[in-house]
């Protein structure tokens, strides 16, 4: 019989692997870089040639995201000013009441539309299209002060079925005062105004 002898290796084997991983992870690591960089777009100008034969670049879209906005009670700052009620006569029925209503509306907006701080804003106030957030309906009453407020209340419930596009069903509050003639309806008209939200 031959004897046969192994060779055996000096160095050991887990040498040569841990050698052998090393550069397959640098290879995998350069082929990654190298599918980024051929993923990555760079976007050049378009160039074009104009009819005089110069070279202009190209006009480019623009998306514009549409601004967010909020809807509050327009309330002024200053002192109430009973000049700017807008007054209508309780025996007032259909379309003489709108037309009573909407000249006061009138006077109002105008009023407001002319303050610096609407016209920064650059909110409209429009008797047609401005919503009314709420209603601070008085009726008038004699000097021995007897309760009319459901006058008011009539009124303004009126006027909500009149003009459900701008009245809606705005919440109010009914009271009297002796400071009005008894045949009138006096009412602090608060507006809905909309603002891009964040604004004041």
């Amino acid at each position: 019989m031959v004897n046969r002898r192994r060779r055996t290796r000096k160095s050991g084997t887990a040498d040569e692997s841990v050698g052998l991983s090393g550069w397959l992870y640098t290879d995998l690591m350069l082929g990654l870089a190298v599918v980024f960089l051929g993923a990555a777009v760079i976007k050049l100008p378009d160039l074009m040639t104009n009819e005089e034969g110069e070279t202009v670049v190209a006009s480019t879209t623009t998306t514009t995201i549409p601004i967010k906005l909020c809807t509050s009670l327009f309330a002024p700052d200053d002192q109430r000013n009973d000049d700017l009620l807008v007054k209508v006569r309780t025996s007032s029925e259909g379309q003489q009441l709108i037309d009573e209503f909407k000249y006061g509306l009138i006077v109002l907006y105008d009023n407001l539309n002319s303050r610096p701080d609407v016209q920064e804003s650059g909110f409209v106030f429009d008797v047609e299209t401005t919503k009314i957030g709420l209603v601070l309906a008085r009726a008038g009453s004699n000097q021995s002060g007897n309760d009319t407020s459901s006058n008011a209340r009539e009124t303004r419930n009126k006027l909500g079925q009149l003009l459900p596009d701008i009245m809606g069903s705005a919440p109010g509050r009914d009271s009297y005062t002796t400071k009005i003639d008894e045949s009138l309806v006096g009412m602090e008209i608060l507006p809905l105004i909309e603002l891009p939200c964040g604004t004041s």
